[in-house]
């Protein structure tokens, strides 16, 4: 009996830790040219450049924090990184990128990309990652 509640016990903490292990230590809300890209599906031009707005919330202070975007097509990658800033428990923040979609869209008028957000500091165990797809249209009459 002892065996198994010790088996039990242990089967707990693990789970505990594992909880905590994968608990990100910042919060995010990002908008794609103003639109709320958590709960819209965006679309953007080949060839321009969008405006990308990072709101998180700091779940710990931190130093040498970076937000980056990125945008993966089939064939070119963009990216773009702010300056490295400190943050302070429980202070939010917000952190404006500009990045260009890539243009590689020939016969098709529309294609997918996706646009990868991460948040990093030095301190932190655990980064901030997301995923978005974005519609990329081709510009009208090209």
């Amino acid at each position: 009996m002892n065996t198994k509640n010790l088996m039990v016990s242990f089967v707990a903490i693990a789970m505990a830790l594992f909880l905590v292990a994968t608990v990100s230590a910042y919060t995010a809300t990002v908008t794609v040219e103003g639109i709320n890209a958590d709960s819209h599906e965006v679309s953007v031009i080949a060839g321009e450049t969008i405006t990308i707005k990072v709101y998180f919330t700091a779940e710990a202070d931190d130093t040498d924090v970076t937000v980056t975007a990125e945008i993966e097509g089939d064939k070119i990658d963009t990216k773009v990184e702010t300056l490295e800033f400190d943050v302070k428990n429980l202070s939010e923040y917000r952190k404006v990128l500009n990045i260009k979609v890539p243009s590689e869209l020939k016969d098709e008028l529309t294609g997918k990309v996706n646009l990868h957000i991460e948040i990093e500091g030095r301190d932190s165990d655990e980064d901030f990652e997301t995923n978005f797809n974005l519609n990329v249209q081709r510009p009208s009459y090209n």
